[in-house]
């Protein structure tokens, strides 16, 4: 028994001498660890359009001795990151630091959405000397959060199909105009505009209206993401023959409700010919009465006369009148 009461003794003296070292180095370290925010305090870290963003924070040692760190981050959608894993603060002074933040597919995450962000600072060393605690896993922690937001990409895009060929003078053909929702947030047309080049060329008024009011963005499985509609182009009978330029833009709706301005446009190029009424050249007119009349233009095989032929012919035959004359 005697024995027993010795060791748990010792045992004891070595807990509480523990616990004492425990307490006096939770004590030491007079620090602290913050985010530096761009500007408000407590805001979101917006991320680019390019999925990136970097972030910056500080350690304030306020103590008397150095302080060696190791650093843990907790970065959500799938970032890539590159920051400090280690760091010596020396005492009564503060450094700071930045982690770079990118490979974010913004394109594929709502517009908007935000997750938080964590960093961890562990004590892991005091003036050089490794910290016990941090080798038995209860080593001293200093935490600091905050989160990451998506931006919203406004990208309407519009698209005119390619017509099946060249469209004679006095004839119209249908063109697909579609649009789609490429970006990250639900959006609609705000505004549609149709021009050509070709002043004998009539485009049908497509409003926009005529469109799905609100688009999903396309990587989404719910919603409508795409939407389109027939234009007819008519060509007047008297067009000339030529090449003509369609162009159709658009103005993003949820762009516009946020003050920009995000513009999507697209154009096509239809070759005009002339049409079937006007092949016949010189040959043909009209009466007036919207009849196509033929003109027949009767011709000969025989050779024409030549000129010098007939003046040889006249001189010869007074000749051989005068000689009659004399004799």
């Amino acid at each position: 028994m005697g024995k027993l009461s010795f060791r748990t003794f010792v045992a004891s003296i070595i807990i509480i001498s523990f616990g004492v070292n425990f307490v006096s180095a939770q004590e030491l370290c007079q620090c602290s660890m913050e985010i530096i925010y761009p500007g408000d305090d407590d805001e979101l870290f917006e991320v680019s359009d390019e999925g990136s963003v970097n972030v910056e924070f500080y350690f304030d040692n306020s103590g008397l001795i150095d302080l060696q760190v190791e650093f843990e981050y907790d970065i959500p959608f799938d970032a890539d990151y590159d920051g400090p894993e280690t760091a010596t603060i020396s005492g009564n002074s503060n450094d700071s630091f930045q982690i770079k933040i990118s490979g974010i597919d913004v394109g594929s995450i709502l517009g908007g959405s935000s997750e938080s962000f964590s960093i961890e600072a562990e004590i892991v060393g005091r003036q050089g000397v490794p910290d016990l605690t941090s080798l038995v896993g209860i080593a001293e922690t200093k935490n600091a959060s905050s989160g990451l937001k998506i931006p919203e990409i406004y990208n309407l895009e519009v698209e005119i199909s390619d017509p099946f060929g060249p469209i004679n003078s006095g004839s119209s053909t249908n063109l697909i105009v579609t649009v789609t929702n490429s970006g990250n947030i639900a959006d609609g047309i705000e505004d549609l505009e149709i021009t050509d080049d070709c002043p004998l060329m009539t485009t049908e008024e497509l409003l926009p209206d005529s469109f799905a009011s609100s688009m999903q963005p396309e990587f989404l499985s719910s919603g409508i993401s795409s939407d389109s509609q027939e234009l007819e182009i008519t060509v007047s009978e008297s067009h000339p023959k030529r090449n003509c330029d369609i162009e159709i833009m658009i103005t993003s709706k949820a762009s516009a409700a946020k003050g920009n301005t995000v513009i999507s446009r697209d154009e096509v190029r239809i070759s005009v010919e002339p049409g079937l009424k006007d092949e016949g050249g010189s040959g043909s007119s009209d009466n007036g009465d919207g009849d196509i009349v033929v003109e027949e233009v009767v011709t000969t095989s025989l050779p024409g006369p030549n000129i010098i032929l007939i003046v040889l012919s006249v001189l010869a035959a007074s000749l051989i009148h005068k000689r009659l004359q004399e004799n």
